[in-house]
Formats: structure tokens, C-alpha cells, sequence
């Protein structure tokens, strides 16, 4: 079945899901009638809905394949954006740290100044 091939699942998987032998599987999916019972484990397994299993067409397989597409798409997508979500949150912690050394130096600085404003006022007795 073409259908395993594009959804990356091998008969063997199949064939352990409807407890059956991989030879077993291979004849079942040659079948145009397969039991609704067999055909409902299947569908679980490709996670696809029976009827699109029943209507799949050969030469016109856009629509299963468009959703696998679809889903690796926003599997990628999500994972892009995870990524960059955790890049900009390292980025504001360094500006963070980056930004709290800035407002250290400039206290130690302003406190250097008023000490020196200080010994000047008092050596020339301004205070």
C-alpha cells in the first residue's frame, strides 16, 4: 500500500498492530475489500481517517500527503520557533547582566565624584 510507503510505516508495524505475519500484511493491502475491522487498527496506525484510506487514489495522493507535508511543516515551524524564543532569552539575559555591570560602574563612578567633591568642599571650607 503506497499509502505506509508515504506515511513512513512498514508492514511490520502493520502486521504487529492486527497481530498477523508481515507475509499476511502484504496480501491484506492487496485486497480491494479489507475487513472494517482491519481497516479501522490500520487507519490508527497511518493515523488517517478510514474513508481517506478507502478514497486514497494512486495517481492523486495530494490529499494525504499535503497533511503529512502540512504536519512535518509545523513540526519545523514550532521547532524554529522554540529556538529562536530561547536565542532572544539568552540574548535579554546578557543585556540584562550587560546593563546591571553598566549601572554598577556608573554608581561607582558617581559615588568617586561625590567623595571628590566632598575633599574639595572641605579643604576649602565650603560645605
Amino acid at each position: 500500500m503506497r499509502l505506509c510507503e508515504i506515511k513512513g510505516i512498514k508492514q511490520i508495524e502493520l502486521a504487529h498492530a492486527l497481530n498477523i505475519s508481515q507475509q499476511a500484511v502484504s496480501k491484506l493491502l492487496h485486497h480491494e475489500n479489507i475487513d472494517p475491522q482491519k481497516l479501522s487498527i490500520i487507519a490508527a496506525v497511518l493515523k488517517e481517517k478510514i474513508e481517506d484510506i478507502r478514497s486514497f487514489n494512486e495517481e492523486k495522493p495530494m490529499n494525504i500527503s499535503e497533511r503529512v507535508n502540512s504536519t512535518q511543516h509545523d513540526e519545523l515551524e514550532n521547532h524554529i520557533v522554540l529556538e529562536l524564543y530561547k536565542k532572544n532569552m539568552q540574548l535579554s539575559e546578557q543585556t540584562i547582566r550587560l546593563l546591571n555591570a553598566q549601572l554598577q560602574q556608573s554608581e561607582k563612578e558617581k559615588n568617586e565624584l561625590l567623595q571628590q567633591i566632598e575633599r574639595g568642599n572641605r579643604k576649602t571650607g565650603t560645605e
